[in-house]
């Protein structure tokens, strides 16, 4: 019998990195800063309306954020965008 790999059903990452590498990536495509978006989310969950970002990234944001902070990220990684 062949050796099964995770690999070859999921796509396995290392985190924190993966998902700060997908918050600058999303901070560079909107120049907006990722701590003050999920504040905001905080206050109003369909604030990407407002800011003009796609709904499918604003998940994406929301949810790499969550993982990011609680695998240890620190928010002093995710420079501010100018």
């Amino acid at each position: 019998m062949d050796d099964i790999n995770i690999e070859d059903y999921f796509d396995v990452v290392i985190e924190p990195g993966h998902s700060k590498s997908i918050l600058l990536g999303l901070q560079k495509k909107y120049g907006y800063d990722s701590v003050k978006l999920y504040r905001l989310h905080k206050r109003d969950y369909k604030c990407y309306e407002k800011l003009d970002i796609k709904e499918d990234d604003y998940r994406s944001w929301i949810h790499h954020f969550i993982i990011f902070t609680q695998t240890g990220g620190g928010i002093s990684d995710l420079s501010e965008v100018d």
